[in-house]
């Protein structure tokens, strides 16, 4: 007779629950995320979109666009084996032709949700970093 100890048990469902994949993050509703407006063309700002998403540490995994009007960008940071030992973690950039203007939502995850090593928030760097190569002024 075999005598199995009990074990810890997660189920498959509270697993996925506390993971952050791109999948899901891409089908978020595309006005969740921090917004900001810039006084530029559409073009222009989606053309600076996957440099500033770049420059804030994150590698580009996917950019489609769904209209002539509005754009994702998705980059990822991915398991770390420095200090820190992050799981990584994920932005979701959509880019929204708004008359003259064109706005801007960043919606950030970390892959494990409670993996407190990895980055949350890359929304201000990426805002930031779109602003600076539209050559754009803070308070414009």
């Amino acid at each position: 007779m075999m005598i199995r100890a009990p074990g810890p048990l997660i189920p498959a469902s509270l697993v996925l629950v506390a993971c952050a994949t791109v999948g899901g993050i891409r089908s978020e509703p595309l006005d969740n995320g921090v917004a900001s407006r810039f006084p530029a063309p559409f073009d222009s700002v989606m053309a600076v979109v996957p440099k500033a998403v770049e420059a804030a540490g994150l590698g580009l995994k996917e950019s489609q666009c769904y209209a002539r009007s509005t754009c994702m960008v998705i980059g990822t940071r991915g398991f770390s084996l420095s200090r820190s030992g992050s799981l990584g973690s994920m932005a979701r950039v959509v880019v929204e032709a708004a008359g003259d203007e064109t706005i801007v939502r960043v919606l950030s995850r970390r892959r494990i949700a409670k993996q407190t090593q990895a980055r949350e928030d890359y929304a201000s760097e990426i805002l930031s970093q779109i602003e600076v190569r539209l050559g754009l002024t803070p308070g414009t």
